[in-house]
Formats: C-alpha cells, sequence, structure tokens
C-alpha cells in the first residue's frame, strides 16, 4: 500500500459517511453530491483524462469493461445524466456502503437467482421511463489480471426486449492508476473511447461489440500502461 492509497481510502470512507448523512435528509441534491465526490477523486490522484469518440449522452445503455473502482467514478465525472449503476445486491447489505448504494435508484442484482435477467429486466425499464442511463459491466467484476474477462448476456436480453440502444465504452489504464489488488494509487493519464452507439434490432450486435471492447482494449492498455510508467519515473 502507497501513502496514495491510504489517503484515498480514507477520503473516500469519510465521504461515504457525510455522503449517507447528506443523501439521507437532502435527497434531491443526490445527483450532485455524487458528481462532487466523483470530480474530487479525480482531482486528488490526480488524472489526466484522454476521450476518443463521443460519449452518446441520449444512449439508454452503456457497457463498459472493468479493471478499477475507478471505471464508475469516471462516468460520473464526465455523464451529465444520473447513472444506474447495475451492481451486485450483496453490496448493499455492507455497513454505511449499503446506504449509499440503495439512496441514488441503483439497480441491485443477486447473480446467484434465477430471477436476476427478470429483476434486471424491470430495473433497466424503470430506469428508461425516468431518462436515466444505464451502466453495465458485462465481466461482472473487476478483473486481476488487467484482462477482459467473460461477457455475461443478461444486459442483451434486455436491450433487445426493451429496444434499447446501447454504447460501447473502452477504458484504458484504469487499474496502474488505482489497484485495488496491489493497494496503489498514482497520478497518470487514462483514456476512455466512446465506441459507436449500437441498434439491438441488429443481428450479432453483442458479439460484434464484445469484439469491438476486446479489440479497443487490447491496442490502447500497452501503450496507455507504458505512458503511465514514464509519468511516474
Amino acid at each position: 500500500m502507497n501513502l496514495k492509497f491510504f489517503l484515498i481510502c480514507i477520503y473516500s470512507f469519510v465521504m461515504l459517511l457525510i455522503g449517507v448523512f447528506l443523501m439521507f435528509f437532502l435527497k434531491k441534491y443526490i445527483f450532485l453530491l455524487r458528481k462532487l465526490w466523483a470530480f474530487t477523486i479525480i482531482k486528488l490522484l490526480p488524472i489526466e483524462i484522454e476521450e476518443r469518440g463521443i460519449l452518446d449522452v441520449d444512449a439508454d445503455i452503456m457497457v463498459l469493461n472493468h479493471n478499477s473502482v475507478l471505471d464508475a467514478i469516471l462516468l460520473e465525472y464526465l455523464h451529465p445524466k444520473e447513472i444506474s449503476w447495475v451492481t451486485k445486491d450483496m453490496l448493499s447489505k455492507l455497513p454505511v456502503f449499503g446506504y449509499v448504494l440503495k439512496l441514488p435508484k441503483l439497480i441491485l442484482i443477486d447473480p446467484t437467482k434465477r430471477s436476476a435477467t427478470k429483476t434486471l429486466l424491470g430495473e433497466v425499464d424503470k430506469a428508461h421511463s425516468e431518462q436515466r442511463p444505464v451502466g453495465i459491466f458485462p465481466e461482472g467484476r473487476h478483473g486481476k489480471t488487467g484482462a477482459i474477462g467473460h461477457f455475461q448476456k443478461g444486459i442483451k436480453v434486455v436491450a433487445e426486449h426493451l429496444h434499447l440502444t446501447v454504447q460501447p465504452i473502452v477504458l484504458s489504464n484504469t487499474k496502474n492508476i488505482f489497484n485495488v489488488d496491489t493497494f496503489t494509487a498514482s497520478s497518470g493519464k487514462i483514456r476512455i473511447t466512446y465506441l459507436e452507439t449500437m441498434d439491438t434490432s441488429r443481428d450479432n450486435w453483442f458479439a460484434d461489440m464484445e469484439t469491438n471492447i476486446r479489440e479497443v482494449y487490447a491496442s490502447g492498455s500497452p501503450a496507455m500502461a507504458e505512458e503511465a510508467d514514464n509519468d511516474n519515473r
């Protein structure tokens, strides 16, 4: 654990405690509080963000690769709308942290239940009706090796059933900046690549999306990792 990682963790925990209090009493300002928290994390590290492509703010669903807790924080910082993140229900049972997940209308799913896809369908439909974009990591968990894991197909079923648009987003170098496996944090550059929003009525869109994400990530990650190493020398 380096000092920066320790300080960021302490700051995040203190802000979670404050956030629970403020979100409970100031519910109409939850989105603003989320944006403020993400902004301070980005600036404390600090992170240089390189964006490629265009963020489609009207896309119904964002599909992202997952390597770090920074992944969601980055989109919280950049996206102008209130995102409904899909996350595991078990996290909502944790002390303090669980309240933070429940208050901002996140989508809590238990992947071990046979009804998980049905629950996801209902929650995504509700978010869509409230004009909240849905953010999902199809790998289900952040990768420990830096490689992209297997894509779960629950979101494919949901997107096709509800006729929703999906924008794939590729995040590069987030694990090198903030790594919960090695307990290290550093400043550096992160690349966010916004791929073309997909029409989910088209055949093979999901397979094409997965292929595109893997190809962009494979081509971008080594270069970003080298840039980060040079920045930290």
